[in-house]
């Protein structure tokens, strides 16, 4: 079935798990972001939780909700998310990707453009972001409004505060593939902005 109009592709900087149970103005520009847009048929999450030597897609009928992080409040870990696969969706993303959003699927980035916990501000709500933080946040930023992906793609050779931004490559990784979709001319935006413990940016990258 072909949709009318394209879906946009978009990158959540999801940051801390608790926000699952928070209301707070990241959850809230998510909520308004969701609003924002056609339901999709299906979507189709690149997540940071799977990192693994390859490219690899989920193609279970009914995946289990997987708890991947330790050390919070035991009612994050009582939250299920009950959400069906889609194996036919899972066998054609194997051989493409691109023209899927002509088809009403939502193609969903989840990570951080800035995610180093080495640095984050553990129970300090009111933490500055990092200097470095900030640049590299703006940084992503201005390049991708200037369509220049290149520098993004090979973001180590970025130089200090690349690295110490994204010093593994997990959660980073996801926004390459929601940028990859971008068609001339299609519009960038950040619907949502700010930082969590100084060293993680919650920003959000829609295109289209």
């Amino acid at each position: 079935m072909i949709h009318s109009a394209r879906m946009p592709a978009i990158f959540v900087g999801h940051g801390n798990p608790m926000n699952a149970l928070a209301r707070n103005p990241y959850t809230e520009g998510w909520r308004s972001l969701g609003d924002s847009i056609a339901r999709p048929r299906a979507i189709l999450c690149v997540s940071a939780h799977w990192y693994v030597p390859r490219s690899a897609v989920t193609a279970m009928a009914r995946p289990r909700t997987i708890h991947d992080f330790g050390g919070f409040a035991r009612e994050l870990f009582q939250v299920e998310y009950a959400a069906p696969g889609l194996p036919e969706l899972a066998q054609r993303v194997a051989d493409l990707l691109a023209p899927l959003r002509d088809e009403g699927i939502l193609i969903l980035g989840s990570g951080n453009i800035v995610h180093n916990l080495h640095a984050y501000a553990w129970g300090d709500d009111s933490a500055k972001p990092y200097d470095w933080a900030l640049r590299f946040d703006a940084r992503a930023r201005e390049l991708l409004t200037r369509d220049e992906l290149g520098p993004l793609v090979d973001y180590e050779s970025m130089g200090r505060d690349a690295l110490l931004s994204a010093p593994t490559p997990d959660h980073y990784l996801p926004l390459l593939y929601v940028i990859a979709q971008r068609q001339q001319h299609e519009p960038v935006s950040f619907p949502v902005q700010g930082f969590d413990g100084g060293s993680i940016s919650m920003l959000c990258v829609r295109i289209g």
